[in-house]
């Protein structure tokens, strides 16, 4: 994280900081004139204008100055005083997850059962001749712990007339919803234990037989017995999905779960030899805690030359999971669940890896050149995954790695200490730091008031020095809209754009109380973690992240400038253009 020292305010200052560099012999293809530049280099300095040759940014300075790099041909355009920072990078998400939303039923728009059932009934009339159905984007606010029922779905079944599986994901990607036949076809029945730690089978309170909800690995054995996109419909998804966010100003997204030798890793690497991708994708291999590491490490590093595919794709993480999540009541936890969470009374779920296993683990794929990358929500999970770091370290001594842990949902208080000091990233989720129908329907009830009013901390990184990085994990957060994020991060109170979606009575005044108001971020730190600091996280910073001669031109212009605006008005902002590579890669059609 680079060294705040404030904004620098008075313009003929910013341009000795930021360096007005740039050969005047230069003709520019492009000039960004007349603006308020937000260059987020090391000193947050301000310019009026940028010159883009190439695609590399030749000049930052005054619009007096940069007239010397304008020729015939060079196109320029009048920012008539809008806001231009650098264009914005995801720091965990699932961009190939753009396939579900295109070729699967996605159910998201509902707000309850009915409407859930009404969306699958009519995508399977639509779909007469499917041999499958899958989709996503069920909440379980709306049927608390005891979750959905395979009966709703089957009756749509028999309705119809379709005897075939049924299954459907939750919107945060841990539990799935299933119909008989799924659990058929996953022959899972009364008698079938949990699969590994951590993972579900739920059963009927009355009857004892599966209910239709798999969380965790539990999914698996329905999921692997249904066949996976193909590669031309990952393709089709991933570019979806970079449309969706080169207009959100998005040119740099991190993917967090890609199976060593799937169809998505070929789909990515297609693309990028196609030269269709207009964002730069870093990816993680994902784990199974179940099977040997030695086994997965050796698959990694013999996949890794080859699904590199030049500067816009690599596999350059390994990810972890520590954990599950605190709806499904397989988040890891210090203390136990709270009575809301309908489980034992000393219950607090168990760690998916055993401590020995996952230290090896974490120390071999630093040596083999990986970084690593853990999901873990839980604050015991957090505290297993610094512990592994901390061996990591002991066998590589010190090191670059730009290791990090996202969602970090709850954090002990010593904990943060040691994310500074083994140089661990956050990647927190602001979009999530809000009181909404997750926090009174299921996290107050399920951790009790005091655990649930100190979730998702942003300034207590801050405050210890810890580099965060904002990230949305799309689909779950869908759409990803960074400027959501910045005002979330800066008021921990739920945008009123997003008051209809989250929230049962949007009228009701407690969606509008904040979470923790303690861990408000300043606006600066914000717009740091969903630019600047996702580069770094993946060693990036070097080409973009900041608006910087010799840097990519990846720019945004927006509508409003964000420093004039009040906070809760940021999530109103907008995208005018989107730059990447100096190519304009999104235009509003108001602009």
């Amino acid at each position: 994280m680079k060294k705040k020292i404030g904004i620098v305010l008075v313009l003929l200052l910013s341009l000795v900081i930021v360096g007005c560099s740039g050969n005047a012999n230069q003709t520019a293809d492009l000039v960004l004139t007349n603006g308020y530049i937000y260059t987020e280099d090391e000193n947050q300095s301000l310019a009026e204008a940028v010159a883009v040759k190439d695609g590399t940014i030749i000049f930052v300075g005054t619009a007096e100055e940069v007239a010397d790099f304008v020729g015939d041909k060079t196109e320029v355009l009048d920012l008539e005083g809008r806001m231009v920072m650098p264009s914005f990078f995801e720091g965990h998400g699932h961009a190939q997850a753009g396939t579900e939303l295109v070729f699967s039923c996605d159910i998201a728009e509902g707000k309850n059962l009915e409407e859930y059932l009404s969306i699958i009934e009519a995508f399977m009339k639509e779909n007469p001749d499917a041999t499958a159905i899958k989709g996503s984007g069920w909440v379980d606010p709306v049927f608390g712990a005891a979750g959905p029922n395979k009966k709703d779905l089957d009756d749509i079944c028999n309705r119809l007339g379709m005897d075939i599986p049924i299954a459907l994901y939750d919107g945060g990607h841990h539990s799935l919803w299933v119909n008989s036949k799924a659990l058929e076809i996953g022959n899972i029945t009364a008698d079938t234990p949990n699969p590994s730690a951590n993972s579900i089978i739920q059963h009927d309170a009355v009857t004892g037989e599966p209910s239709g909800v798999l969380r965790e690995g539990a999914a698996e054995l329905v999921m692997g017995e249904l066949p996976d996109y193909s590669v031309e419909e990952y393709e089709e998804g991933i570019l979806f999905y970079q449309a969706m966010a080169n207009s959100l100003g998005y040119t740099g997204s991190f993917d967090a779960l890609l199976p060593v030798g799937g169809n998505a890793i070929e789909a990515y690497k297609n693309l990028a030899k196609d030269g269709k991708l207009t964002m730069r994708i870093r990816g993680a291999y994902a784990t199974d805690p179940g099977a040997d590491y030695g086994e997965q490490l050796a698959k990694f590093v013999e996949a890794q030359p080859n699904d590199n595919a030049g500067d816009l794709f690599q596999m350059t993480n390994i990810k972890f999971f520590m954990d599950g999540v605190i709806e499904g009541t397989t988040a890891y936890l210090e203390e136990p669940y709270a009575e809301g969470a309908e489980q034992p009374a000393d219950y607090r779920s168990e760690p998916l890896w055993q401590p020995d296993i996952l230290n090896k683990a974490f120390a071999e794929s630093e040596k083999a050149g990986f970084q690593i990358h853990v999901h873990a929500i839980g604050d015991a999970a957090v505290s297993e995954a610094l512990d592994a770091f901390a061996y990591a370290e002991e066998q590589n001594s010190a090191d670059d790695y730009r290791n990090g842990i996202t969602h970090v949902q709850l954090v002990n208080d010593q904990d943060y200490e040691r994310f500074e000091k083994l140089g661990i990233i956050a990647v927190p989720n602001p979009y999530w730091a809000e009181k909404d129908d997750y926090y009174y329907e299921l996290q107050l009830p399920f951790l009790g008031l005091e655990r649930a009013e100190k979730e998702y901390p942003i300034q207590s990184f801050l405050d210890h020095n810890v580099t965060i990085v904002s990230a949305s994990d799309f689909p779950v957060t869908n759409p990803p809209d960074p400027l959501q994020a910045i005002e979330l991060g800066v008021t921990r109170t739920t945008p009123d754009v997003l008051l209809p979606y989250v929230a049962a009575n949007p009228e009701d005044p407690k969606y509008k109380e904040p979470l923790w108001p303690e861990e408000k971020a300043s606006l600066e730190d914000m717009i740091e973690s969903t630019t600047y600091n996702g580069a770094y996280a993946y060693f990036l910073e070097d080409v973009c992240g900041s608006i910087v001669v010799g840097k990519s031109a990846d720019l945004v212009i927006l509508d409003q400038n964000l420093f004039e605006i009040n906070s809760s008005e940021i999530s109103k902002s907008k995208v005018l253009l989107t730059m990447f590579e100096g190519e304009k890669v999104y235009q509003d059609d108001s602009f």
